[in-house]
């Protein structure tokens, strides 16, 4: 049996079957589906049952290309206000890199204009847009709660 998994969007999935799409259910007919959200910047999975005595399948959505591009990240690159400390975003080949003070992340692409921050989960930044394009600031995502980085003019 082929099955090709669509993203429809943030948190639906299709099946299709050669030309016919199904819009994906949590139980359809014999196999079992789980979509779930595991960490909320990182965007939606799928795991799916096929076989019982098999670990489910794990469909992750990948994360947008332009996200490894250097030509667009540059425009990330660049000094953030945060309260009394100051972030630092660089560009390391086709990787951010985030510097606060004592602390060193890659920042891992996922969605959109949001980043995780390597080895820290629940830890993510979301830069802002101007109507522009130009980036206003950088929101970092952590347990404790959502801290605002005003970009600082070069």
């Amino acid at each position: 049996m082929k099955v090709i998994l669509a993203n429809l969007g943030d948190e639906e999935f299709a099946i299709q079957r050669g030309d016919r799409i199904a819009q994906l259910v949590v139980a359809a007919e014999e196999h079992r589906f789980l979509v779930q959200e595991c960490i909320p910047s990182a965007g939606v999975q799928a795991r799916i049952v096929l076989e019982p005595a098999v670990e489910p399948i794990r469909f992750a959505r990948a994360p947008d290309a332009r996200l490894r591009d250097p030509q667009f990240l540059a425009r990330f690159v660049g000094v953030y206000d945060l309260d009394s400390m100051t972030a630092s975003i660089s560009l390391e080949g086709d990787r951010l890199v985030a510097v606060l003070p004592g602390q060193r992340f890659h920042l891992e692409p996922q969605r959109g204009l949001v980043f995780a921050l390597a080895g820290q989960p629940g830890y993510s930044v979301r830069f802002v847009e101007g109507a522009d394009g130009a980036i206003l600031a950088a929101r970092f995502r952590q347990p404790e709660g959502v801290f605002e980085a005003v970009r600082k003019k070069d």
